[in-house]
C-alpha cells in the first residue's frame, strides 16, 4: 500500500459492496477549482468519523496535501494506525488510547508531540480550505459579475425596446389619425359626388323630359299644318 493510500485509509472506510466509483484521472487541486460546483452523486464513500457521504474527489485532495507534508518520525499519524488496529480489539477508548501512547513512547514519541504534530496535519488541511474557499470566492465574484453585466445589458436592452415601442405606439396613433381623417374625406367625397350627380340628373331629366314633351307635341301637331 502507498504512503497515499495509507494515510487515506485511516481517514476513510469505503463500502466493499458498494459499486466503484467513477474516477477522474485528472488531478483537481484545491488551488486551481473553476467553473461550476456540481454536488457528488454517485462517487461518495462513507466517512470513517461521521458515516455520512463525502465526496472522493475532494478526500483525496486533502489526503494528498497530508501525504506532501508528513512529518518523519512517529507522530499523530503513526498514532492514528495504532489507533486504527487496536480498534479491532475490545477495549474502551481510554485503554485504546493509552496502549497507543505506550506503544508510540517506546518509539521516541510523547502526548505533546503527537499532538504538535496532529496541529500540523489541521494547519495544513486549513490552508487547504482556504485555498479552497479563495477559489470558491472567485467563482462566485466572476460569476455575481456576470450577472449584474448580463442583467444591465438585458435592462438597457429592455429599456431601448420599450422607448421604441413608445415610438411606435406613438406613430401607429398618428396613422391612425390619418386613416380616420382619410376615411372621413372618402365618405365625404363620396356623398358630395353622389350629390353632384343626382343634382345634375335632375336637371337634366328636367331638361330632356321637356324636349320629349315638345318632341311628341310637335309629332302629334304641328305635322299637320
Amino acid at each position: 500500500m502507498d504512503m497515499l493510500k495509507k494515510i487515506k485509509s485511516l481517514f476513510v472506510v469505503e463500502d466493499e459492496h458498494a459499486p466503484a466509483p467513477i474516477t477522474n484521472t485528472t488531478e483537481t487541486p484545491v488551488s486551481n477549482v473553476s467553473g461550476e460546483f456540481s454536488a457528488p452523486v454517485a462517487d461518495t464513500m462513507p466517512s470513517a468519523e461521521t458515516n455520512k457521504t463525502v465526496d472522493p474527489k475532494f478526500i483525496d485532495i486533502l489526503m494528498k496535501a497530508i501525504e506532501e507534508n508528513n512529518l518523519e518520525g512517529f507522530d499523530y499519524l503513526e498514532f492514528k494506525s495504532s489507533l486504527q488496529s487496536l480498534s479491532k480489539m475490545n477495549m474502551d477508548d481510554a485503554t485504546r488510547y493509552q496502549s497507543a501512547m505506550a506503544m508510540a513512547k517506546t518509539l521516541g514519541a510523547n502526548p505533546d508531540k503527537i499532538l504538535q504534530s496532529a496541529n500540523h496535519y489541521l494547519s495544513i488541511l486549513k490552508a487547504e480550505s482556504d485555498k479552497f474557499q479563495q477559489a470558491v470566492e472567485a467563482q462566485k465574484s466572476k460569476l455575481n459579475q456576470d450577472q449584474v453585466s448580463g442583467v444591465k445589458a438585458l435592462e438597457q436592452a429592455i429599456a431601448a425596446k420599450e422607448q421604441q415601442i413608445l415610438q411606435l405606439n406613438k406613430e401607429i396613433e398618428a396613422d391612425k389619425q390619418r386613416l380616420s381623417k382619410m376615411q372621413t374625406d372618402i365618405q365625404q367625397g363620396a356623398a358630395k359626388i353622389s350629390d353632384t350627380s343626382n343634382r345634375f340628373n335632375q336637371a337634366y331629366n328636367l331638361v330632356k323630359n321637356q324636349i320629349n314633351d315638345d318632341v311628341a307635341l310637335i309629332s302629334a301637331h304641328a305635322s299637320k299644318v
